[in-house]
C-alpha cells in the first residue's frame, strides 16, 4: 500500500456556496408573499359567505317569529317589462294552484349527538331538504356529522 494520503487539508477548507439563495431569495420571499395574501383572502371570502348567510337565517327567523299570524296577499299578478309587446295577463288566484302539503312533521330532539347519527342513517335526507327539516339546528348538527367523519366514524 502506498502512504499517499487519500483526503489533502485544502479539501476542508472549501466554503459552501450560497450563491443560490442569493439569486432567488427575492422571488422565493415574494412567492411566499403571494401565497399567503391568497390563503387570507380565500378564508375572508368563505367566512364573508357564511356570515351572510347566517345573518339572512337570521333576519328571516326574526321576521317570521314577529308575525307568525301575518296574513298575504294571495295573488301574483304576472308582471310585464317596460317596452315589450305582450300584453298582461289576468291576476292569478293562488287558492286554485295545487301545492303539496308536508307529509310529516319533523320532531327535533335536544340531543345533538343522537341527531347527528339520525343524519349520517339519512333520516333527514339531502342538503336542502335536511336543511330545511332541522331548521335552526341544521349548522349545530351538521358540524357534529363534519367532526365524526373527520374522527373516521363513517
Amino acid at each position: 500500500m502506498s502512504k499517499e494520503k487519500i483526503f489533502k487539508p485544502e479539501d476542508f477548507d472549501k466554503t459552501i456556496d450560497k450563491s443560490f439563495w442569493r439569486k432567488h431569495k427575492g422571488k422565493i420571499l415574494c412567492s411566499a408573499a403571494i401565497l399567503i395574501v391568497a390563503a387570507i383572502v380565500v378564508c375572508y371570502i368563505f367566512c364573508w359567505k357564511e356570515e351572510q348567510e347566517k345573518k339572512i337565517n337570521k333576519e328571516h327567523y326574526e321576521q317570521v317569529s314577529k308575525n307568525p299570524d301575518t296574513t298575504y296577499d294571495k295573488t301574483i299578478t304576472n308582471k310585464v317589462e317596460p317596452g315589450t309587446t305582450e300584453e298582461p295577463q289576468d291576476v292569478v288566484n293562488v287558492d286554485s294552484l295545487t301545492i303539496p302539503e308536508p307529509t310529516q312533521l319533523t320532531v327535533i330532539s335536544a340531543n345533538v349527538e343522537q341527531e347527528a347519527m339520525n343524519v349520517i342513517r339519512g333520516d333527514y335526507g339531502n342538503v336542502p331538504e335536511r336543511r330545511q327539516k332541522l331548521g335552526s339546528k341544521y349548522r349545530e348538527i351538521q358540524d357534529r356529522v363534519n367532526e365524526l367523519k373527520r374522527q373516521g366514524a363513517f
